[in-house]
């Protein structure tokens, strides 16, 4: 993964589904939405100073709710980029920008 994120031809979309694909072969367009990751992923050093003031901890998906995580968090030690992403429906107040500790 990391190799693709440094390609120079290749443009990775993280956070993102497809919507819809249409064309024919050789000729094809793509419908992509990208979610809102509420934290600049350029601006990010992943030093993790967001995820110790975050006051919210929840059951950890990746590990099958064995290990726990806060709302602001890096989906998965290889993500690609390393940066954090807050769970909006997991943040306090339902909004990110309300409590404000992690932006």
């Amino acid at each position: 993964m990391m190799d693709v994120g440094r390609h120079p031809n290749i443009k990775l979309l993280t956070n993102s589904e497809v919507e819809d694909i249409s064309g024919y072969v050789g000729n094809f367009k793509a419908r992509v939405r990208k979610k809102a990751r509420y934290v600049d992923e350029d601006e990010c050093t992943s030093c993790g100073d967001c995820a110790v003031v975050c006051p919210v901890v929840v059951p950890d998906e990746f590990q099958m709710g064995l290990g726990s995580r806060k709302a602001i968090h890096i989906p998965f030690p290889q993500a690609v980029p390393s940066a954090y992403i807050v769970n909006a429906h997991e943040c306090m107040g339902q909004n990110p920008i309300a409590c404000g500790k992690c932006i």
